[in-house]
């Protein structure tokens, strides 16, 4: 979703309808091709009853200057009512995350009616929504939700796009069923793949297999952007949205959803010398662990050259996948993210040449560097003598390098975010940037790791502020990455650094949840190894 963009574009109607293929007439009846004026109506009188725009307002936090709040900017997006009976309307995470204020208004009506956001994922990219007002439901219906639809299964997208203000409808066909990432995360999850165009506004809208009957394959929520690619949207399917909705009914809040981990990394055994190397015979197939949580249950059951055979009684492919179904594979990642935390995962593991069943409860994936802005991370910084020190997050590697932060982030820095965490509380610290004033005069350095502090190993970004408030000797001397080193007197690095703030407009020294912790020695958690 982006910010309005007014631009001039005919209203959509009746006339709009008459124009479309017969194979969409098709779509929209689930029998044989309607007389365009009969389309038109259908496709009005349904949408009217679940379909809706989003009109919100944000004020997102920055991570790339976290004492500041980035200007505002108003959005569109769409929706649609999921659960008519609980007044539950469902969109994208992305539509309405940050918002200030929040307004839906119902097709073909004028008025805007206040909305509440009830949960949100960033995970899988899904919140419910909510209006408080009695009128506004008067004729509103959910849709049916249906099972992941195959190959070539013809869709409508339905939603308020760039261009106008007024409902779109677009055609397509189901082009693949894979895994892919959800917005900014490293974390897959199932996605169906359709040729139907997504812009900006269609994010959160409902995606039809048969719209006379509101039967719905999914959310549309994600765009394909690539010059050497046209027409590739991706749509949240039934299984994922399942996921969502039944952590809030079960717990009644969202957490979990979509982030069950194994606790493991494992490679294809593809090649034959490693098949034989680990006594695989040929009616076997799997995949080689190759590196375990620490902190995980994981780490009580497998063992590095343990081989995966299957994992919930399905079997385990040598690159990997497993069967989805009939012909179709999909990595063992979507049967592991579908699970809910604390469910039993069964796994049979080849040992030494003898197979083993083993049993262990899924753990939520705890990665050594958060992923989601609100659920594991927030903007975070400590600034002394100029150094601004941050920890290293997802949301933050985004807003300073951009989308494509993979391909330009330092390698070392990447390369430690590969790791596994060797402490509960543990954070990759690394200095951001230097707010320039004459006590740091000379140092140049940024986007690099934070080793040590006086010779101290940090272990998180509390404790370097504990370390630096609490400094008693001459010099603070700040080792990174590369053996490179800041010193400060420490006298002069207290004397000068509410100078550089007020010169610089920053509030405070640090982030409002260090802060609360000042001056408080940090409960440092148990520390164990962390295989190489």
């Amino acid at each position: 979703m982006e910010a309005e963009e007014a631009v001039p574009t005919r209203p959509f109607g009746d006339t709009d309808i008459m124009q479309e293929n017969r194979k969409e007439a098709h779509a929209l009846s689930g029998s044989k091709p309607l007389a365009a004026k009969k389309t038109g109506a259908v496709a009005l009188r349904v949408l009217s009853k679940c379909l809706l725009q989003v009109f919100v307002t944000k004020a997102e936090k920055s991570y790339m200057h976290p004492w500041h709040v980035r200007p505002q900017k108003s959005g569109k997006g769409s929706a649609f009512v999921i659960d008519a009976a609980k007044r539950r309307i469902i969109t994208n995470a992305h539509v309405v995350e940050d918002a200030t204020v929040a307004h839906v208004r119902r097709l073909g009506v004028p008025k805007r009616w206040p909305a509440k956001v009830l949960h949100l994922s960033r995970v899988c990219d899904l919140a419910l929504l909510t209006v408080e007002e009695d009128a506004f439901w008067k004729g509103m219906e959910d849709v049916e939700l249906v099972d992941t639809p195959h190959l070539q299964d013809q869709i409508l997208v339905c939603g308020f796009p760039i261009g106008g203000d007024s409902l779109s409808i677009t055609s397509g066909i189901v082009s693949r069923v894979t895994l892919c990432s959800y917005g900014t995360s490293t974390n897959k999850l199932l996605a169906i793949q359709i040729d139907a165009a997504i812009n900006s506004g269609n994010s959160g809208g409902p995606v039809f297999l048969n719209l006379q009957e509101r039967q719905v394959a999914g959310v549309a929520f994600l765009k394909h952007a690539s010059s050497s690619a046209d027409n590739i949207g991706y749509i949240i399917p039934k299984p994922v949205v399942d996921n969502f909705l039944q952590e809030i009914e079960v717990s009644g809040h969202v957490k979990h959803c979509c982030t069950a981990a194994v606790g493991f990394i494992c490679q294809p055994m593809e090649n034959p010398y490693l098949r034989e190397k680990y006594k695989l015979s040929k009616d076997q197939s799997g995949c080689l662990v190759f590196r375990i949580s620490p902190l995980s249950i994981c780490s009580q059951h497998l063992r590095v050259g343990d081989i995966i055979l299957e994992i919930d009684d399905k079997q385990l492919a040598d690159d990997g996948t497993i069967m989805f179904r009939d012909d179709e594979r999909l990595s063992y990642a979507h049967t592991i993210r579908m699970k809910m935390v604390g469910e039993t995962l069964h796994l049979k593991v080849l040992r030494d040449g003898k197979e083993l069943h083993l049993s262990y409860p899924i753990a939520a994936r705890d990665p050594l560097v958060p992923e989601f802005h609100n659920l594991d991370c927030v903007p975070t910084y400590f600034i002394t003598g100029g150094l601004v020190f941050v920890p290293v997050t997802i949301p933050f590697m985004h807003h300073a390098l951009g989308a494509q932060w993979r391909r330009v982030a330092p390698v070392r820095i990447l390369d430690a975010m590969m790791g596994y965490k060797s402490a509960e509380d543990q954070q990759i610290i690394i200095l951001h940037q230097i707010l320039v004033a004459d006590i740091n005069f000379g140092y140049k350095q940024g986007m690099i790791q934070l080793k040590d502090f006086n010779g101290t190993p940090i272990r998180n970004l509390q404790h370097l502020a504990y370390l630096v408030d609490t400094c008693s000797e001459e010099f603070m001397e700040f080792t990174l990455d590369f053996g490179f080193r800041i010193v400060f007197r420490t006298r002069s690095a207290r004397e000068e650094s509410q100078a550089i703030l007020e010169q610089h407009a920053v509030p405070h020294d640090r982030s409002p949840n260090l802060q609360d912790c000042a001056g408080q020695r940090p409960d440092l958690a148990p520390a164990v190894a962390v295989d190489p």
